[in-house]
């Protein structure tokens, strides 16, 4: 279970972490200039295509 917090998303709008209760949530923090960051991105697109379907 995360904690409550806000961030903005891609557009600049405020996102609550709230909004997506009872859902199926992926959080990645990463970094442009993280190696290993950049080395996983790949698995969550494969993630993301399997999922998307299902809404996460």
């Amino acid at each position: 279970m995360a904690p409550r917090f806000t961030l903005r998303n891609l557009r600049g709008d405020q996102e609550s972490l709230e909004n997506y209760r009872g859902q199926v949530v992926v959080l990645n923090f990463w970094a442009t200039w993280c190696a290993p960051c950049r080395v996983e991105m790949p698995s969550f697109e494969k993630l993301y295509r399997r999922y998307r379907s299902e809404g996460v």
